[in-house]
């Protein structure tokens, strides 16, 4: 039982599954609220500077390559395999664009903002501006970082938006698409209601393959360096039994790994997505972890229990549609000192930034597609995305509740780590 890998295919997924309590749309604006301020003197008592300023060496993971690897040939070969997992996103992004007359609305307009050119296609504003990051991160439009613009260039209007053209290839594109199986009639719908589409909504094998994407990262980092950064004192209190909460858990990799370390503490696992759960539990099952660990299902507003040790997000707080509700109910659940990971991608938080890392274009892609629908489906009205960026994380810690301490604690080539401790 070296990792859960072999187990995420073990229960059939279901298309048609619905994310369980989601609650109607609503009119507040927590983005709005994080503006206004009401910061309740942040992070200046006595006892903070629990963690150093920068994440100290041992919690800095440059390298993901295995012992024993060639790491000029594997990097060579993993880049060459991100940029096609990028063109297959790109693809479908380039069908729905052409489906929705987006980048013939782009055709000689100029510069425009995301903004005008939902006005001008009748699509959601929000979803419009994640599809050209998308598209400026793949180089298939031009990004003007002054003006936060962007232009189809005659060129890249040759090629996406004129079909006359001898040098179009939106043909091919669409064939790429259809063959993938990617439900574009409903990413089109989503597109123009602007109502989002849920993890359950999602194609089947999307929440697997999340799965898949993460537990390697999960299994080298999680318990053998970012908690250990987090200090003795509570490493000790894992030893002697805690209590945890895994926040949006999905095939409970992570609540795993933890409750497989800390046999004496107590772990549960959260998500709203109720088959994900059920695989959870499952492959808890087959691998004999179930004394300490359970799962349940859960939206990140209302879990239950409070007094936790430690409270664990890992890739889950930008998919939420309201994350100033959660980390408010984060604060309420933690008990006096506990601590609060939170483990996001490593961006800018600004396209101007991110435009040269080389998983941008997979990552505003895969956010067009799946992470702000998802979060838009929710109440709540915020819509990160997967670049959300250190300051909107910092932004909620600051406004939930008077944490005594707020770091980046640990990176590695793909994530940044946070610690909020109570």
């Amino acid at each position: 039982m070296e990792n859960f890998l072999s187990q995420l295919p073990r229960l059939k997924l279901q298309n048609d599954a619905e994310e369980v309590s989601k609650g109607p749309s609503s009119t507040k604006d927590p983005e709005r609220e994080l503006k206004q301020g009401h910061l309740q003197g942040a992070f200046d008592h006595e006892d903070a500077h629990m963690w150093p300023e920068t994440p100290p060496a041992e919690a800095r993971c440059d390298s993901l390559i295995p012992a024993g690897a060639n790491e000029a040939v594997l990097e060579k070969l993993q880049d060459k395999v991100l940029k096609e997992v990028g063109g297959a996103f790109s693809c479908v992004l380039g069908v729905l664009g052409d489906r929705l007359g987006l980048y013939k609305a782009m055709d000689g307009a100029g510069k425009v903002t995301p903004a005008e050119l939902a006005v001008r296609t009748g699509c959601s504003e929000r979803l419009m501006r994640e599809w050209l990051n998308a598209n400026a991160a793949a180089g298939w439009v031009a990004y003007h970082a002054p003006s936060e613009t962007f232009e189809l260039t005659a060129e890249q209007a040759m090629v996406l938006a004129r079909d006359e053209n001898p040098s179009n290839l939106m043909g091919l594109m669409e064939v790429a698409a259809s063959l993938s199986g990617t439900h574009l009639e409903t990413l089109a719908s989503t597109f123009k209601s602007g109502r989002g589409l849920s993890y359950g909504e999602q194609p089947v094998g999307m929440a697997r393959g999340i799965a898949r994407a993460t537990a390697t990262e999960w299994e080298a980092l999680l318990v053998q360096v970012w908690l250990p950064a987090l200090g003795d004192i509570l490493e000790e209190e894992l030893e002697r039994g805690g209590k945890v909460a895994d926040v949006g858990c999905g095939f409970g990799a992570t609540t795993l790994m933890m409750a497989r370390s800390y046999p004496n503490s107590t772990f549960v696992g959260f998500d709203r997505h109720e088959l994900s759960v059920l695989q959870a539990r499952a492959i808890a099952k087959d691998n004999g972890i179930e004394g300490n660990v359970s799962f349940q299902v859960s939206t990140a507003k209302n879990f239950p229990g409070d007094g936790f040790t430690l409270i664990t997000m890992l890739d889950s707080l930008h998919d939420f549609g309201d994350p100033l509700g959660a980390a408010k109910h984060v604060y309420e659940a933690l008990a006096d000192g506990g601590i609060w990971l939170i483990v996001e991608h490593l961006t800018d938080g600004k396209l101007s930034g991110n435009l040269t890392n080389p998983l941008a274009r997979v990552l505003y892609s895969f956010s067009t597609l799946v992470c702000v629908p998802n979060a838009l489906s929710q109440e709540g009205g915020c819509s990160w995305g997967a670049c959300a960026g250190e300051a909107k994380i910092r932004g909620v810690v600051e406004a939930a509740g008077p944490f005594r301490e707020f770091r980046r604690i640990a990176e590695s080539p793909r994530h940044m780590v946070f610690a909020a401790r109570k």
